[in-house]
């Protein structure tokens, strides 16, 4: 980014090295550590406008978001909108500094218009065939961001949320599937063991075949309508163990943890989506603010070994 934006070379930077035979470059080294940090400086304000780097990033970060995982603060401001042959609800994500700040540099992100509802204007985001998240006036009149939150009537499968909301019909249609670790746990043991935990990328057509297969025709729940908390106490929680610390203080919270993976889901065209997390004890997919049925047992503990959870 430095060499882009600066044309720094890396034979400046060695050329800026001290030497002890040669003081009378002091400010050569000034000058050149100041024009590093300059171009630096510049690069991090400008990179929700730059071409490269992925596109939900750079959106989140215009928004005022480091990161959007599968939910947001209670208090809300919702818009009902069409989505394919059914009616969704999209979130506003609120700037995380403040809560209430509209995002102020999504200019850049506005595409083709998408439909007009109660006399606001909604927009796609520009590049991204998905419709995840929209741009929209908020209450206010601002342009702010919107995230798809549930459709609105009782149940679906994730199949169907797949097909309406991302254009994901088939496995053909999925690149790739990645897993990481939630971080649950940021304590140096936890970070340690997190460490420790294999994560694994998913791109043999047969490997994703089993992905989408093992969870497309689960129903899903709107988590936020405070079912999913009650649906949680009626799960079993599967017999089978994941390895923990020996000095762990509790040792259900910490096989949940390590059985535990966010996974990163990569479209044939390139966009990636972030946010679903699946959890092996109980058989359970996060997505897009929906939480699954239960897995039986024998297709929880298949999912988990696709996943790499051990």
């Amino acid at each position: 980014m430095i060499r882009a934006l600066g044309e720094i070379r890396d034979e400046y930077i060695t050329e800026a090295l001290p030497e002890k035979t040669a003081p009378r470059r002091k400010k050569k080294v000034f000058r050149w550590i100041a024009a590093a940090a300059a171009c630096l400086l510049l690069g991090l304000y400008l990179w929700p406008y730059l071409p490269f780097g992925r596109l939900e990033n750079r959106l989140l970060m215009a928004a005022g978001r480091s990161h959007l995982l599968s939910w947001q603060s209670n208090a809300q401001e919702f818009a009902i909108l069409p989505l394919g042959e059914n009616e969704a609800e999209y979130y506003r994500v609120y700037s995380g500094s403040s809560g209430a700040v509209e995002g102020k540099d999504l200019k850049p992100f506005i595409g083709e218009l998408y439909l007009q509802k109660d006399g606001r204007s909604f927009y796609r985001v520009k590049g991204l065939t998905a419709l995840n998240y929209l741009i929209g006036e908020s209450r206010e009149g601002g342009m702010v961001l919107w995230t798809f939150h549930s459709f609105c009537n009782g149940s679906w499968t994730f199949g169907q949320l797949w097909k309406t909301v991302y254009g994901i019909e088939s496995a053909e249609d999925i690149k790739s599937v990645s897993t990481s670790c939630f971080p649950r746990d940021n304590t140096d043991s936890g970070k340690k063991a997190q460490k420790s935990m294999r994560m694994v990328k998913l791109t043999g057509r047969d490997d994703i075949t089993r992905f989408y297969e093992l969870f497309k025709d689960l129903n899903a729940f709107e988590s936020f309508s405070g079912l999913s908390w009650d649906y949680r106490q009626t799960l079993d929680r599967y017999p089978y163990s994941f390895a923990v610390r020996d000095d762990a203080p509790d040792p259900e919270f910490q096989e949940e943890m390590m059985g535990e993976r966010v996974l990163t889901v990569t479209l044939q065209d390139g966009t990636s989506l972030d946010g679903w997390i699946y959890t092996a004890p109980y058989g359970l997919l996060y997505h897009a603010d929906a939480v699954s049925a239960q897995l039986p047992e024998d297709k929880a503990a298949e999912a988990a070994a696709l996943l790499g959870i051990r």
